[in-house]
């Protein structure tokens, strides 16, 4: 679970201590987000209903969080994870031992003791006897620009807002997929000026959708998009027109929120079998299931009918690097693609890949 993005946001399943403070660290060159920890005999870091979430609802041990001492008088002292019940007893627990390099942080597992879903809490504590802080790591960075170097030559951005990523320049001739102009996005969406704007941009713009890009076949070196995917119903149905748009070894390129990273973890991913029944009815805009699914912990009580016939935007699939995968080796071995590549690190709130036509 990516802790920063709940403590940025303020999540309610997430409760941080005073001695918590957010932090970004250079270890052996490799750029880490988390926190810097002060020792207490209190919990610096609680999870509420542990177990109702994704990962853990899987009951992995596995976090992909790390820790590391800030102080080499720390080494050798430990940080306390443990299992709670509703009550507050201990239901399972590990002691991490701290030294300078970054060591794994893992589930305290019982087999035997926890019944049901509900009301278990993962807390975690660096004891006072513990000298000086240390530093808890929730995942290492990604560099989006990894991505964007591959958006050479002519493509679209889908989705773009008025804040595009890829710019043009004498290597890339790009053209801006949204479903209204500019000038209207901004009105609509950026009233209070949150989203940067470019207007000398706006001239790029062109009016469209993911399943209607104003392009001719054949005629593309790249389809990017960022945090758009997931809003897309029937992904292989997507892929399988873009590929129509794009030449002879062209890429499609996504960055793609991570169920485990963002606010999506109450949600399970998506499998396979009901994204090939998509494709299979042809459908390529959301239905009314989508938006039953989505209201469920997006908006309790209140009647999904209403977001449906209002066409809210939401997200349709929910995904992992490992069912995307499985979606886009789908689309190699039947859609007419050669090769798939996915840069994913755990708890980090998206992933990158890139699927390129034959």
């Amino acid at each position: 679970m990516n802790l920063v993005n709940m403590s940025e946001r303020g999540d309610r399943n997430l409760i941080l201590s005073s001695l918590v403070r957010p932090a970004k660290r250079k270890i052996d060159n490799i750029q880490y987000r988390g926190f810097d920890i002060s020792p207490s005999d209190t919990p610096q870091i609680l999870i509420k209903n542990v177990f109702n979430w994704y990962p853990f609802c899987e009951r992995t041990e596995v976090t992909g969080w790390l820790v590391s001492t800030l102080d080499k008088k720390a080494e050798g002292n430990y940080l306390e994870v443990e299992l709670q019940d509703h009550h507050g007893s201990m239901i399972a627990a590990k002691k991490v031992y701290l030294s300078s390099k970054p060591s794994p942080v893992t589930f305290p597992s019982s087999l035997t003791n926890c019944l049901t879903s509900d009301q278990y809490s993962l807390v975690l504590r660096l004891p006072n006897s513990a000298v000086g802080r240390v530093f808890f790591i929730v995942y290492k960075v990604l560099e989006r620009s990894d991505i964007l170097s591959l958006c050479q030559g002519r493509g679209v951005e889908i989705g773009p807002g008025t804040n595009p990523q890829v710019l043009p320049s004498t290597k890339i001739d790009i053209t801006y997929i949204e479903q209204s102009s500019p000038e209207q996005w901004n009105t609509l969406y950026n009233d209070t000026g949150k989203y940067p704007v470019n207007p000398k941009l706006w001239s790029r713009y062109q009016i469209g959708e993911a399943h209607s890009l104003p392009v001719p076949d054949g005629s593309l070196d790249f389809i990017f998009s960022s945090h758009v995917f997931e809003h897309l119903a029937n992904p292989l149905g997507h892929l399988q027109y873009w590929h129509s748009k794009l030449k002879a070894g062209g890429l499609i390129l996504a960055v793609v929120p991570d169920v485990a990273g963002c606010k999506d973890y109450v949600y399970r991913p998506c499998p396979l079998n009901n994204i090939l029944q998509e494709y299979q009815q042809g459908i390529m805009e959301p239905n009314f299931e989508h938006y039953n699914r989505w209201a469920k912990y997006r908006a309790p009580g209140q009647d999904p009918k209403l977001f449906y016939e209002a066409k809210r935007s939401i997200h349709v699939h929910f995904y992992t690097n490992r069912n995307m995968a499985e979606l886009l080796s789908y689309a190699v071995e039947h859609l007419g693609y050669s090769w798939f590549n996915i840069r994913h690190t755990p708890n980090h709130k998206d992933f990158y890949f890139v699927l390129a036509k034959a």
